[in-house]
C-alpha cells in the first residue's frame, strides 16, 4: 500500500485528496467489497480491486481521464487541457493539427513530444483494457513513478 501513496503524492499536489484516496484505498485492500464500480469496470475474482479504486478515484477528482481506443483527438485535447489547467500549467499543445486524424496508439506519443517541451508528459494507468487512463506528470519524476508499478507506462 505504500506504493500507492507514494504515487499519489507525486501525481497530486492536494495533500487533503493523497489522504482521501490512500484511505480509500486501505479500505478496498482490507475488504475488497468496498470497491466502487463507478465506472463499470466488472471486475472479476482475479482483478486487482484496488489499483482499479486508484485509478476510478483519479478519475472522478479530474487528475486523470479515461479515453477509448478510437477516442478522437479533439476529445482527449480537451482532457489534456483540464489537466494542464488543474495543475497550473499554460495550455501548451501547439503546432497539433496534424493529430486530429490520427487514432490515439500514434497521437499519444505524440502529444507527449508536445508536452515534454514544458517538462511535462502523459503517462499511462494499464487497466488491460481497450481505453487508455491518462495522467499529467512533471518529466523529472517519470523514472520513479515508472519503477512503482509496471502498470504504469508511457506512451
Amino acid at each position: 500500500m505504500e506504493k500507492y501513496q507514494k504515487i499519489l503524492e507525486i501525481l497530486v499536489n492536494d495533500q487533503e485528496y493523497v489522504q482521501y484516496a490512500y484511505d480509500r484505498l486501505v479500505s478496498v485492500s482490507e475488504n475488497p467489497k468496498n470497491y466502487e464500480d463507478e465506472f463499470f469496470r466488472l471486475p472479476d475474482k482475479d482483478s486487482d480491486l484496488v489499483w482499479f479504486q486508484f485509478i476510478d478515484d483519479l478519475i472522478m477528482n479530474q487528475y486523470a481521464f479515461e479515453a477509448d481506443w478510437k477516442e478522437d483527438y479533439s476529445a482527449v485535447k480537451i482532457q489534456i487541457e483540464k489537466l494542464l489547467l488543474k495543475k497550473g500549467i499554460l495550455n501548451n499543445l501547439n503546432h497539433d493539427e496534424d493529430l486530429f486524424d490520427l487514432e490515439p496508439k500514434d497521437y499519444l506519443p505524440r502529444i507527449n513530444q508536445l508536452l515534454s517541451e514544458n517538462h511535462h508528459l502523459l503517462v499511462n494507468l494499464d487497466l488491460n483494457s481497450d481505453s487508455y487512463v491518462s495522467t499529467l506528470i512533471n518529466k523529472s519524476e517519470v523514472q520513479i513513478l515508472l519503477s512503482f508499478d509496471e502498470r504504469i507506462k508511457l506512451f
